[in-house]
């Protein structure tokens, strides 16, 4: 049974994941289009085929890595923001709120570290 897994191809989701976990700061687009020797089109085509996009591939683990950071704690809201890849810490509490409902400061507060400034 692992040895079928192992012959399966990933998808490109599954790759575009993959690059965007790899790194800090998440890399931009861009970055990821040239590490896969994609164009634009290209792999907005692949994603689109797979019933995805890049953008709900970020938000994904964008929010994925926002929750261990602020699990782990330690970090300002700031940091997080600049290893998430956000302008500003402002632009990742908004998208933060969009994605779970809730502030930044509210989840660290209910999932261990109250001191996200």
């Amino acid at each position: 049974r692992l040895s079928t897994l192992m012959r399966e191809p990933l998808s490109y989701a599954d790759v575009v994941r993959g690059r965007l976990r790899a790194d800090t700061p998440i890399p931009a687009l861009t970055e990821v289009l040239a590490s896969l020797h994609l164009s634009r089109r290209t792999l907005q085509r692949r994603l689109d085929a797979e019933g995805t996009s890049f953008s709900h591939l970020l938000s994904e683990v964008r929010l994925e890595r926002a929750r261990e950071l602020m699990r782990v704690g330690g970090l300002s809201q700031e940091e997080i923001a600049r290893r998430l890849g956000f302008s500003d810490s402002s632009a990742f509490s908004r998208a933060f709120k969009a994605w779970t409902g809730q502030s930044p400061r509210r989840f660290s507060g209910t999932h261990g570290d109250p001191v996200l400034e």
